[in-house]
């Protein structure tokens, strides 16, 4: 479907699930919010009579959403939520016992009128017919329909998002969102083979290790998001960077608008880069820190897409001048006058890290250890770290920061079906992709593996590179008015027309084969994370005009 569009699909299908009555019904109504009482104004909106005049969906609609209130009784916590119990034909808390919280209808109390959230979310989720998820996605009409009763059918089923940045786009986290309503709806959550993942594996449970040193946050200090360090460098807003540090990140290669963060590194005093190689971003450094490899260093190996945790026994010395990035972090604490806290042996800061998980360094000297219950099924007891101790489909999380409580699909900013004068230049829409040779910037160095992929590779569908002028395997040239690459083309009906794939991360080689050249400087507003699949291009073959001949 069309990139950042994933919201509208999800909402169609939870418009079958919901018309169809394919839903567990007991599961949402014991586990959820949906049943909370809720209501728009101060007494209240005829959701049944105003809802049918309401626009189809991708259209905006003509009330908002963040002005809804759930009911309460006045205490806190969970039992301070009141649902409708049709038992007893009154609102009742929502944990009473023996209630039955009624998910549809409309209810006066005290002269407001209130719904439940299911009635919400079924009042909106209705303006996605199959037609209309067709006119936003591209996914054809009756497709719609046939996939959410499949879902429907199968227990446990899950939704896997393929390790692919789902939230890659400029609202994407409304994605992630609609794949948490689908198996939430379905009773998906808590099941060995269901859920939502993002690589339909292992994900651990966080906060399960301790940091190398205990966390002390001075709440003055506003971090950076990564998305906007090239508009601070440049604007020098909200206040001047004089100095940047780098370790472990390839800052002109993973971060977004790297022509603008090059602009901006005329504005520092010091760059200073710590890395196992001379990186893209390490040419730039006033100084360069030579990095110990993972075959000189004792550490631990657990990551969230594995449930081992593993020593990394030191294999050699350190060659050279090299030192770990602890060390170097080590050093640099004690002359910034804190470096007790760093200042440890290795061994007693990574028993340290291990104290919470129950493993212990003579475990692992004997081999990798599984310190969790296998299988670990998250959610498996019912009980979510929410203001209810239910699944949110109204989230006070998200209503509290300024964002819609209920799932409502917003259109991508910078997409050709949406921005038609900048498709006139741009018309392609541009997606990032992962690499099986490589992770991110990772292992470009590697000569074996420079000479089986030695190049960014472009996918392009036929009906896109055949009026080009492309063919499969000529040199092109990918732009738009943030800057331009080149790339080998790939011709393809793997991709949809109108969408154009590149790896990410790749450019550690070569700076005119790094995506984020073209990817936007804005984040996305929940998440914050890069926008790299909300990007316009033109592509054409190797004499074609440059940027700037076309902006």
């Amino acid at each position: 479907i069309r990139p950042g569009t994933d919201a509208a699909l999800a909402l169609g299908m939870v418009k079958v699930l919901l018309d169809e009555e394919l839903f567990d019904a007991e599961y949402v109504r014991l586990h959820t919010n949906a049943p909370f009482l809720v209501r728009l104004g101060e007494r209240g909106y005829d959701l049944q009579e105003a809802s049918r005049s309401w626009p189809a969906g991708g259209e905006s609609l003509p009330v908002d959403l963040r002005d809804l209130r759930l009911l309460t009784n006045g205490g806190s916590g969970p039992g301070s939520f009141v649902v409708w119990d049709e038992r007893s034909g009154r609102p009742v808390a929502a944990d009473t016992p023996g209630a039955q919280a009624a998910l549809r209808g409309s209810y006066t109390i005290d002269g407001v009128r209130y719904q439940p959230v299911f009635e919400w979310m079924r009042a909106i989720a209705a303006r996605y017919t199959p037609e209309v998820v067709h006119r936003i996605t591209g996914a054809p009409a009756d497709s719609v329909a046939a996939v959410t009763r499949e879902y429907a059918s199968v227990r446990p089923a899950a939704i896997i998002q393929n390790m692919a940045g789902a939230q890659r786009t400029d609202h994407g986290t409304l994605t992630v969102i609609g794949h948490l309503y689908l198996a939430s709806l379905t009773g998906n959550v808590g099941l060995l083979g269901g859920g939502v993942n993002d690589n339909g594996g292992y994900l651990s449970e966080g906060g399960t290790v301790n940091p190398p040193v205990p966390l002390q946050r001075n709440p003055r200090i506003e971090g950076i998001p990564a998305t906007k360090l090239g508009e601070y460098l440049v604007e020098r807003k909200p206040h001047p960077i004089r100095a940047l540090h780098v370790a472990g990140t390839g800052v002109l290669t993973q971060y977004p608008n790297t022509r603008k963060i090059i602009e901006g590194l005329d504005n520092l005093d010091l760059m200073v880069v710590q890395d196992i190689f001379m990186t893209t971003t390490a040419r730039y450094a006033d100084f360069v820190l030579p990095v110990t490899t993972l075959f000189e260093t004792r550490n631990l190996l657990a990551g969230i897409r594995s449930r081992y945790i593993q020593l990394m026994e030191q294999a050699i010395e350190p060659l050279f001048e090299s030192r770990s990035d602890r060390w170097i972090m080590t050093e640099l604490a004690k002359r910034l006058g804190f470096g007790n806290d760093f200042d440890k042996p290795d061994d007693d800061l990574l028993r340290y890290v291990l104290e919470p998980t129950g493993v212990t360094l003579d475990q692992l000297e004997e081999g990798p250890v599984n310190p969790m219950p296998d299988p670990w099924i998250p959610f498996a007891d019912k009980k979510f770290n929410t203001p209810s101790g239910r699944i949110e489909f109204f989230s006070l999380y998200l209503q509290e920061r300024g964002f819609d409580p209920l799932l409502e699909y917003l259109h991508p900013v910078e997409a050709p079906w949406v921005d038609e004068r900048r498709a006139a230049r741009y018309p392609l829409q541009l997606i990032n992709r992962k690499n099986h040779n490589h992770v991110n910037s990772s292992f470009h160095h590697h000569d074996f593996l420079t000479e089986i992929w030695a190049s960014q590779v472009l996918q392009i569908h036929p009906d896109d590179a055949k009026p080009r002028g492309i063919e499969d395997g000529g040199r092109i040239r990918v732009f738009n008015d943030r800057g331009e690459i080149e790339a080998m083309a790939q011709v393809t009906r793997g991709i949809m027309a109108g969408v154009v794939s590149v790896t990410t991360g790749w450019g550690a080689v070569n700076e005119k084969q790094t995506a984020s050249i073209l990817s936007p400087d804005k984040y996305e507003p929940i998440s914050l994370g890069h926008t790299l699949n909300s990007s316009m291009v033109e592509v054409a073959g190797g004499g074609a005009a440059s940027p700037g001949d076309t902006a």
